[in-house]
Order: C-alpha cells, then sequence, then structure tokens
C-alpha cells in the first residue's frame, strides 16, 4: 500500500471543520438567543455541531495512531474504525432527537445525508476490516462527509425553520 502523502489534506480538513465549529457560536450567539430552544433549534444545533466535531477530531487519528504502529495499513484501518464509530454515535443521537421531539424537526436534506452516512459507515467498516484498498481515501471521503453535514446544518441554522 503507498503511503498517504499529504498530511496537509487532513491538517486543512480539521482548520475547515474549526470554522464550521466556530460560526455554530455565533449561530447560537444571534440565532437561538432564548433560553429555550424548539426542538428544531436543537436538531439543527447538534447536527451542526456533532458532524464537525468529529470531522476536527478524526483528522488527528492517523497520526496519534503512527505512535503506534508503523504500518499504513492498520493506521488506515483503525483510523476507518475510530471514524465509524464517531458516526455512528452521531447518527444515533441525531434520530433519538428526532424521534423525541414533538414535532418533525428533520428536513429532507438531512434525512438524506443521513443515509448516506450509513453507507459511508458501512464503507468505513469495510474498510477497517481490510476487505477493501483505498483506505485513506474512504476515509478522507468520510471526514469531508461530515464537514458537508456540518455545512449543510449551519445554512439551515441560518434559514427559518417554519420554510424547512
Amino acid at each position: 500500500m503507498e503511503s498517504f502523502q499529504s498530511p496537509e489534506v487532513l491538517y486543512t480538513l480539521a482548520e475547515i471543520s474549526i470554522a464550521v465549529v466556530g460560526f455554530t457560536g455565533v449561530i447560537v450567539a444571534l440565532r437561538f438567543n432564548n433560553s429555550i430552544w424548539s426542538d428544531v433549534q436543537k436538531v439543527r444545533f447538534s447536527a451542526l455541531t456533532y458532524p464537525s466535531l468529529t470531522a476536527l477530531v478524526s483528522c488527528f487519528f492517523p497520526d496519534i495512531i503512527s505512535y503506534f504502529t508503523a504500518s499504513e495499513a492498520n493506521i488506515w484501518r483503525a483510523s476507518n474504525l475510530g471514524i465509524a464509530l464517531l458516526h455512528v454515535t452521531n447518527l444515533v443521537s441525531f434520530y433519538l432527537l428526532v424521534v423525541r421531539s414533538e414535532s418533525n424537526p428533520a428536513t429532507k436534506g438531512q434525512k438524506l445525508l443521513g443515509l448516506l452516512g450509513g453507507l459511508t459507515i458501512v464503507a468505513h467498516l469495510i474498510a477497517a476490516a481490510n476487505i477493501v484498498s483505498y483506505l485513506e481515501v474512504i476515509f478522507i471521503f468520510g471526514v469531508m462527509q461530515q464537514i458537508g453535514i456540518g455545512i449543510h446544518n449551519f445554512v439551515l441554522a441560518l434559514s427559518d425553520p417554519e420554510k424547512h
């Protein structure tokens, strides 16, 4: 397996994740300024924050794991397993929040991203089991997908909840 040549890609993705998380604070301060949040606000905040933080943390998995093994395959297998576990946690917590709400706060876009997320989790688990090659590509796709979910929910958080 060829070595991953561009750790800068992961650092750039980490910086993008930090930016999305940072803008979350701005949204909370400006948009969700009342003390009691609606179901829609809770869902949008969690759907914006958790995937962005998952992307941020996951970007450092390969570096951290490389301290324990020199095997590129093991680094990427373990990294895929780590992001899969975080992604499963995000997906389950999102759907539990939606199910527990009195209204149906999930948008069609969020449901579609949830389906794509489920497929991405399967891809991560297959990569972690070393059934396929391109382990690092699958990992980076997963990080980018988490950032995309965060950005999608950032845009939703800026919009009127009644329109979606």
